[in-house]
């Protein structure tokens, strides 16, 4: 089986993140797997492919601005080139509405058989959009990350059920994992091992209730005056936020990391508990996955993927995304009770291996290709 992987961006995001590891995964299962992104100009994508199993297409553009069609014409003339002559079944696995137009322009002139597959990453992506019905309709299958998303997705496009797969997020257990020294952190935010952290990894913009955090925050000070609450990321609304944990008065206690990468286990492994509000760009809502992979509980909104991924006071607490009562009530439990945020981090831990492995990702998604590709679909 040959993998067509199309992706028209250039950023190392969660869904490019997720599309790296099944990359590999299929790679290291004897499929010939190509990629091909948008280089130009460069981002952070091409970094994270040197020693990579797979091959990169650096002549496919998946330019997204400018002269866009011409743009597109080339490139299915490129990767027509690249399977014309293919003896194996090519599955064109699209992550985007362009690379999915391309991969849908190329399955039309191609010779050789090819099915074309879409991953849908967000669920504002799974609403309907007149100009991909014919898209979306003439897609031999499409991946959700959650069944609420696959319940969206069939309904706004009158897709059969069979036809939508879901394939949830996956994550890294071996980088992320209990027991890593989180001491570094601690002591940049003032504490120690005995000291409760509640924090929150998010990119800092309107939608990821960050507000409401914070408010939450000072109602589980009044009680709990050693909290401390970690804000790690960056964005466009870190100052109005500085401005409002300063006007409360909870400097000192309420702690801006900045955004951080190479030391991002170790940020979990300093936390208590995680908040999660909002969905972002990943519909896997990653940050959850990862620290639950770190042994850490994670309280987080009824929203996307999240009421899919977190277990209601097993693996953590499920709150309505507005309600700041419910999120300081969350807060509380976990910052008195060590024992058990431990005891529900452990359970986080456990449901990582059992629905959350990278292995299990690329084995459902390798079996849905395999199904394609023997036409039993």
């Amino acid at each position: 089986m040959i993998v067509l992987e199309l992706l028209a961006s250039r950023h190392f995001t969660g869904p490019a993140e997720r599309i790296i590891h099944l990359m590999r995964g299929l790679s290291e299962r004897g499929h010939k797997v190509m990629f091909a992104h948008t280089q130009r100009p460069a981002g952070t994508l091409a970094k994270e492919l040197e020693s990579e199993p797979f091959e990169v297409l650096n002549d496919v553009a998946l330019l997204r601005k400018g002269l866009v069609f011409p743009g597109l014409i080339a490139d299915v003339r490129r990767l027509h080139g690249l399977i014309a002559r293919a003896d194996d079944h090519v599955i064109c696995h699209t992550h985007t509405s362009h690379d999915h137009w391309t991969a849908w322009c190329l399955a039309h002139v191609a010779r050789s058989p090819i099915s074309l597959v879409r991953s849908v990453h967000e669920t504002r992506q799974a609403s309907r959009r007149i100009g991909d019905v014919p898209l979306i309709r003439g897609t031999d299958a499409l991946i959700a990350v959650s069944e609420s998303m696959k319940e969206t997705l069939s309904a706004a496009y009158g897709l059969d059920s069979e036809k939508v797969a879901v394939v949830f997020g996956s994550v890294d257990s071996e980088k992320f994992r209990p027991g890593l020294d989180a001491s570094a952190i601690m002591e940049e935010i003032g504490a120690n091992n005995e000291t409760p952290v509640i924090g929150i990894v998010s990119r800092i913009k309107k939608g990821r209730g960050h507000k409401l955090l914070i408010e939450a925050a000072e109602s589980v000070l009044r009680e709990i005056p050693e909290l401390r609450l970690m804000i790690v990321g960056r964005g466009e609304s870190k100052n109005e936020l500085e401005e409002m944990v300063r006007l409360r008065g909870l400097g000192g206690r309420v702690h801006f990391t900045g955004y951080r990468r190479d030391d991002l286990p170790q940020i979990y492994n300093a936390m208590t508990a995680k908040v999660i509000l909002g969905e972002g760009s990943d519909g896997t809502c990653r940050a959850a996955l990862e620290a639950m992979a770190c042994g850490v509980p994670v309280i987080a909104a009824r929203v996307g993927a999240l009421g899919e991924t977190v277990t209601d006071d097993h693996t953590g607490f499920l709150i309505d995304a507005d309600d700041s009562a419910s999120l300081a009530r969350a807060m509380g439990r976990y910052a008195s009770s060590p024992e058990l945020a431990a005891r529900h981090g452990a359970e986080a831990r456990k449901e990582v291996g059992r629905r959350f492995s990278i292995d299990r990702m690329v084995e459902t998604t390798e079996s849905l290709f395999m199904k394609l590709s023997s036409g039993s679909r």
